[in-house]
């Protein structure tokens, strides 16, 4: 996690129109998400009913805003191992404590 104030990207994007995406967990996270982005970024290991009341925050955020609705995606984080049998080793432990 971090925290940055008064970001300015040094380079022109290579369009005008690039998205801008927000991962976010909190209420307020998410309501500034629906705010100012164009899509938030959801993790697979958090909890499974997390992800319909956090893109209702986001999408009422957005209408009061005036803006429109945020894309929602998910993101998958990936291991790559040579040995194909290694990887669910390693990442079962992890959904499983998110699924607790």
């Amino acid at each position: 996690m971090f925290a940055v104030e008064r970001v300015r990207l040094d380079y022109r994007p290579p369009r005008p129109n690039l998205a801008i995406f927000m991962a976010a967990v909190g209420e307020r996270s998410l309501a500034l998400c629906g705010e100012i982005t164009d899509g938030l970024i959801v993790s697979n290991m958090l909890p499974s009913g997390y992800a319909a009341p956090a893109a209702a925050i986001v999408r009422e955020t957005a209408a009061a805003a005036g803006r429109p609705v945020p894309e929602i995606v998910q993101c998958v984080p990936c291991v790559a191992r040579p040995d194909r049998d290694e990887t669910p080793r390693i990442v079962k432990p992890p959904h499983a404590r998110a699924a607790a």
